[in-house]
């Protein structure tokens, strides 16, 4: 029988939550579609996914095939949190297919007193500290925490944890005062406020950042396939291979991984779009 070529996934997103379990479904995906290739994920975190980009355009450069999996935030939110990076985003990367449209929260425990976006303000100002829980692999969250406590002028500290379920523990631990995360992640939490134009059917009790008075909160994110431009003959063949897994039967268990919101597949240019709209 001829060698498969392998082809390796890289990630900064750990396999417990839905984006890296949407990263297992699709590799596994990949491999059942076809017999050629044997594709792997990798998970490789630091620097909110940016090591795990360096790591792709390295071993490129060794010819090797990668592919890259993170968040939008690598193409957005990190060109401020990481400015001085040894790699251009919008030149080493060719933005390939995407998936799902995804939304923030700022979320408490079910069992909070606190009930609204004005309380949790409140209960901040009345402590001389107090704690927001998040994780560097999200590192549009942590962005967006900023502008939160930049725009109602808070006193908060953040407490990195290294996966969304160690999140989830500690708000229900009260080990924090809130999270601003992903809402599939998190959909057992109360949300006091969301980053999505209209209201979500997992919290349809939680007023939008616009109907807030905080429109500066409203943003998407997107899981983002993309080929080191080094090996862009590649982009075809795995672009190929995808247009397989989204048309696929094997697909649409990982398209219920984020219930009740289906992850879709998005094409380069609907990418693209998505991309330019979060950076403007």
């Amino acid at each position: 029988a001829q060698e498969k070529t392998i082809v390796d996934i890289y990630t900064s997103l750990p396999v417990s939550g839905s984006g890296g379990q949407i990263a297992v479904g699709i590799t596994k995906a990949l491999n059942a579609v076809q017999d050629k290739r044997e594709y792997r994920l990798g998970v490789i975190q630091g620097a909110q996914g940016d090591t795990s980009a360096v790591r792709a355009l390295i071993d490129t450069k060794q010819g090797k095939n990668v592919i890259l999996y993170n968040g939008l935030s690598m193409y957005t939110f990190n060109r401020i949190a990481n400015p001085t990076v040894e790699f251009d985003r919008d030149k080493d990367f060719i933005t390939s297919i995407g998936i799902g449209k995804n939304h923030y929260a700022i979320m408490v425990d079910k069992d909070s007193n606190v009930k609204t976006l004005e309380q949790l303000i409140a209960k901040i100002k009345s402590k001389p500290e107090s704690y927001m829980a998040a994780t560097l692999t999200s590192p549009g969250a942590i962005m967006l925490n900023e502008m939160f406590v930049k725009k109602f002028n808070l006193n908060v500290k953040q407490i990195n944890y290294k996966t969304p379920a160690e999140i989830l523990l500690a708000v229900q631990n009260k080990e924090v005062d809130y999270t601003l995360f992903t809402v599939p992640d998190m959909q057992t939490l109360n949300a006091l406020a969301v980053s999505s134009p209209k209201r979500l059917e997992t919290f349809p009790n939680a007023p939008t950042a616009r109907e807030l008075g905080f429109p500066e909160f409203e943003t998407s994110t997107i899981l983002i396939f993309s080929v080191p431009r080094d090996n862009g003959r590649f982009l075809t063949t795995f672009e190929s291979d995808m247009a397989k897994v989204c048309n696929s039967p094997e697909f649409e268990p990982v398209a219920k991984l984020r219930s009740p919101y289906l992850s879709y597949c998005l094409n380069a240019k609907e990418v693209k779009e998505v991309v330019d709209g979060e950076n403007a």
